[in-house]
């Protein structure tokens, strides 16, 4: 079953194999505009990377820990350790393998931390 919330981002389940496992996850169509954690100012300036969206696990928090999250480019979150990944060719990514975090206040953000516990791409889909 195909849903589509408010915005015009569409979620469908699909089952993916990476590294040898088979992952339930929701595809978020079309590809969306991640934006890499800057490692310094000037990072600010650089264009998104445009990738499909796969949502592996789903995290409802409250406002404070969003407010942290943008507020500390270096803030360690347990939830996102050995989560994301990304789907495509040597440094390039086709499609990302995301968390998604959900508060009551802010909406919607996808993260991929490849891995780590700190966010290292990120789009919003509200």
């Amino acid at each position: 079953m195909t849903t589509t919330n408010k915005t015009r981002y569409t979620r469908r389940p699909a089952i993916l194999f990476y590294n040898g496992r088979s992952l339930h996850v929701e595809q978020i169509t079309p590809a969306l505009e991640f934006t890499r954690k800057p490692a310094c100012d000037e990072d600010f300036d650089k264009p998104g990377l445009l990738a499909t969206a796969y949502i592996t696990k789903t995290v409802h928090v409250a406002d404070t820990v969003w407010e942290e999250l943008v507020g500390d480019r270096d803030k360690r979150f347990n939830f996102l350790r050995g989560e994301g990944g990304h789907l495509g060719t040597g440094h390039t990514a086709d499609a990302f393998l995301c968390v998604e975090l959900v508060t009551p206040t802010y909406g919607r953000l996808l993260i991929n931390p490849e891995g780590g516990d700190t966010p290292l791409y990120v789009a919003s889909i509200d």
